[in-house]
């Protein structure tokens, strides 16, 4: 198995291109950094999203930065707080179309109301065990309908509704908690989805909620590639792409 790539960056680099009037090529490249020198909560960054506001929000591995252009804004942890971030470590975030702010951490799922600054948590439907109580969120996409699928690092996926801050798990395999672990996820017109995990590619039926499995064959070539699949997206044809290890 190939090792994985992991995108953390050391410091932020923002380009400003300067194109030249009748040339596809840049002519000048600006560079900033930006560290913990200048107000960035800490030097590993996981994600980065801007906003419909235009502000950059950046996820590291030490907090929740907003950057306005200018100056940094950050959120943290506060265990006295129970309206503050879940967790300081985060792997995702999602922008919906309401304009509010979804946070994936490593333990759990956040949406950020925007005017009041506080952070609403998410309480899956189907945490057996106290080892359960903590989902590790991966990916965060918005679905047509308005709710949230979730894709989590051994617990399945997750969907979430913003009106009742609830998830109920829509693709789950107890036999095998690598079969649970998902990066990727997208939604076709009928509504049905497909799941990148890291055992393989399933499919959700829209009309059934049945899913089916699909494995790499060595005997067979139009099988998938490699079971670990990193990425899913669906074209404006509808057709699946799918992205994995080898």
């Amino acid at each position: 198995m190939k090792a994985r790539i992991t995108s953390f960056f050391v410091a932020i680099w923002i380009y400003f291109f300067t194109l030249a009037l009748l040339s596809a090529q840049p002519k000048d490249i600006i560079s900033r950094t930006y560290t913990m020198k200048e107000g960035l909560s800490n030097e590993y960054v996981v994600c980065l999203l801007q906003d419909s506001q235009g502000f950059l929000w950046m996820g590291t591995q030490g907090g929740l930065n907003k950057f306005d252009g200018y100056r940094f804004t950050t959120y943290r942890e506060n265990p006295s707080d129970p309206n503050s971030l879940s967790n300081n470590y985060i792997n995702s975030l999602w922008e919906d179309k309401q304009q509010r702010l979804w946070v994936g951490t490593i333990t759990g799922l956040d949406l950020l109301d925007l005017k009041t600054e506080k952070f609403h948590h998410f309480l899956p439907d189907s945490l057996d065990t106290v080892q359960e109580s903590e989902i590790d969120v991966h990916k965060i996409q918005e679905r047509k309908d308005g709710k949230v699928l979730i894709c989590t690092g051994g617990q399945g996926v997750y969907l979430a509704d913003p009106q009742t801050l609830s998830m109920t798990r829509i693709i789950h395999f107890p036999q095998d908690a690598d079969e649970n672990s998902f990066r990727d996820i997208a939604e076709v017109k009928d509504g049905s989805l497909w799941a990148a995990g890291a055992r393989g590619l399933v499919h959700v039926d829209a009309s059934t909620g049945q899913t089916t499995h699909y494995r790499h064959d060595p005997d067979d070539p139009h099988s998938l590639a490699d079971d670990l699949v990193w990425m899913v997206h669906v074209d404006r044809h509808d057709r699946v792409w799918v992205g994995t290890d080898f």
